[in-house]
C-alpha cells in the first residue's frame, strides 16, 4: 500500500482517459440525427474495431464432444468440449429441457 498516492496514478490515468472517451462517444451519439447518421457511425465504430483487433481468422470446425450428462427432473446437463481454434478446448455446460420436441433458442 502506497501512501504518496504514486501507487494509483496509473489506474488514475487510465479510468480519466476512459472518462474523456465516454464523454466524447456520448457527444458523438447525442448529434447522430438521421438513420443515414447512424449507419454511417456504425460503419466508422466497425472499421476502428477490425483495425484494432485484425482480422478474424478463418472459421473451423469446433469438433465438439459431449462428455458427459448429468440428469436432473426437469433437465439434463451435457457437459460439452469444444474447439474455439485449433487446439484451444473451451468447456461448457448445455442445459436441455426435458420433453423438448422442437429447435429452440439456445
Amino acid at each position: 500500500m502506497s501512501r504518496n498516492g504514486y501507487g494509483h496514478m496509473v489506474l488514475d490515468d487510465i479510468v480519466g482517459r476512459l472518462r474523456e472517451m465516454r464523454q466524447d462517444r456520448q457527444q458523438r451519439l447525442a448529434r447522430i440525427r438521421t438513420r443515414k447518421q447512424a449507419q454511417v457511425y456504425q460503419q466508422r465504430v466497425r472499421r476502428a474495431i477490425r483495425q484494432a483487433c485484425g482480422p478474424t481468422p478463418a472459421k473451423t470446425p469446433l469438433n465438439a464432444q459431449v462428455t458427459g450428462t448429468i440428469e436432473r427432473r426437469h433437465y439434463r446437463v451435457e457437459k460439452v468440449l469444444y474447439e474455439s481454434r485449433p487446439g484451444c478446448l473451451v468447456s461448457a455446460h448445455l442445459y436441455v429441457p426435458k420433453g423438448l420436441q422442437d429447435k429452440a433458442p439456445a
